[in-house]
């Protein structure tokens, strides 16, 4: 098999010397900026649509369907990931392969996924009201989807970048957590505010 002067096959098709020749051209951070934001998309657009379905499902059918929903999903968001990652494997460490990119889709959901939900608990021990704000809770509530993808990529700077603020973030989380009054604690505060007003 011979090879040419421009590295490619004999045997490839001139579609497909064309395809490696664009996807040579496209600029690396293009492509990191297109999969982090395709990973927030999910958190944007699938995220809100099946907590919707779930608390209806709950409604509805009580837990085994809730479990359908989720299962239903998954299988929704997983492909949609999987293409993500296919279109822009050269910026990933996990593009390499089938295998890796098949990795990836689970890992970018479930840590985006658990990184919301912290979140979403973090903003209302913090009572910052996030969550009664649709704006803020659209633009904010996807960046743990983003960082998931971003601590995937390939290069040291974007992960490094990425898992630093995911520590963070995850840090300062669980502090606030860790400081939230228990409900022995709640009530102690109660009685004695209530004796406070009787006193006076």
């Amino acid at each position: 098999m011979s090879i040419d002067s421009s590295g490619a096959s004999a045997a490839d098709s001139p579609a497909r010397q064309d395809h490696r020749r664009a996807e040579s051209r496209t600029s690396k951070p293009a492509l990191v900026a297109a999969q982090l934001c395709a990973a927030w998309a999910v958190g944007a657009v699938a995220l809100p649509m099946a907590m919707q379905a779930l608390a209806m499902a709950a409604f509805a059918g009580g837990m085994g369907l809730v479990g359908v929903f989720a299962v239903l999903g998954a299988l929704t968001v997983l492909p949609y990931l999987i293409v993500v990652i296919t279109v822009t494997r050269r910026v990933s460490a996990l593009g390499a392969t089938g295998g890796r990119r098949a990795l990836w889709a689970p890992l970018v959901m479930g840590g985006g996924t658990a990184g919301w939900a912290l979140g979403r608990a973090v903003t209302d021990v913090a009572g910052l009201g996030v969550n009664s704000n649709t704006l803020l809770t659209f633009l904010l509530g996807r960046v743990p989807y983003s960082l998931a993808a971003g601590i995937l990529l390939r290069g040291r700077r974007f992960s490094t970048a990425a898992l630093g603020l995911s520590v963070l973030l995850i840090g300062v989380g669980v502090v606030i957590l860790r400081h939230e009054p228990t409900a022995q604690q709640l009530e102690a505060m109660h009685h004695e505010l209530t004796l406070s007003q009787e006193r006076h």
